[in-house]
């Protein structure tokens, strides 16, 4: 099985509203989870490669250019796995019966905040960072040229 995936329960197991209340729940916590864990990695991840870059002394402008875009590439694929477990967590939310307490919590707005702020979260954030990273990337540009094509010459 894919990791991340949502596991279809077997229909014997489905039984009352309960039962697969339960089974749903188990799913929803083990995909809220795996959500943390990637989103975590990704602030992580973005996080040692910024700090990195921006306290070496004298880096290489071609080090330097080739780092942000091995950044990009790889920020760009973790925030595709962290919006995929986003979908599945919002689509194990959505199985939950309404006499579940995630469904009786949620069941009254609250005033300018969205039902699942999260959603907003790991799309915005890790946008943020890679704008950043192409911006930096921008900046070495403008700064030293391409100098990771000039040195491949």
């Amino acid at each position: 099985m894919i990791s991340g995936a949502i596991r279809k329960p077997e229909n014997n197991l489905l039984g009352d509203g309960k039962m697969r209340d339960l089974k749903m729940d188990e799913e929803r916590k083990y995909l809220e989870g795996l959500l943390k864990d990637r989103f975590n990695f990704f602030l992580v991840f973005a996080s040692l490669i910024i700090a990195g870059v921006v306290t070496a002394d004298e880096v290489d402008p071609a080090v330097e250019q080739a780092a942000y875009i091995a950044s990009i590439l790889v920020s760009s694929f973790i925030w595709l796995a962290v919006l995929r477990t986003n979908v599945l967590v919002n689509r194990a939310l959505n199985l939950l019966s309404k006499t579940h307490p995630y469904r009786q919590v949620t069941a009254e707005k609250i005033k300018y905040i969205p039902a699942r702020a999260n959603s907003y979260l790991v799309v915005v954030a890790p946008l943020i960072i890679i704008l950043m990273f192409f911006i930096l990337l921008w900046r070495s540009v403008v700064l030293n040229g391409w100098a990771l094509l000039c040195t491949a010459v």
